[in-house]
């Protein structure tokens, strides 16, 4: 939650939502140092896939029939 601040994902949050992926919207170098090490730590210990814009380019999540797709741009990624 709110680009990786470390007040905002915390442990009872995954536990209760265990969510599938991770969606961070940041800016490479911004001034805030988000996201913060602690989140990135506590959803990597939850096996949970992280998507950054500062790493991976934009994101886009498309719902096509049953199927969640999940590409990025710079990096080409693409989940299903």
């Amino acid at each position: 939650a709110h680009h990786g601040r470390d007040t905002s994902t915390s442990e009872v949050l995954l536990e209760k939502t265990k969510p599938k992926f991770a969606f961070i919207g940041v800016g490479r170098n911004n001034r805030y140092n988000h996201p913060k090490k602690e989140v990135i730590e506590g959803l990597e210990n939850a096996q949970i896939e992280i998507l950054r814009t500062d790493l991976d380019g934009a994101i886009q999540y498309k719902l096509k029939e049953d199927k969640h797709v999940i590409e990025t741009f710079s990096t080409q990624k693409r989940v299903e």
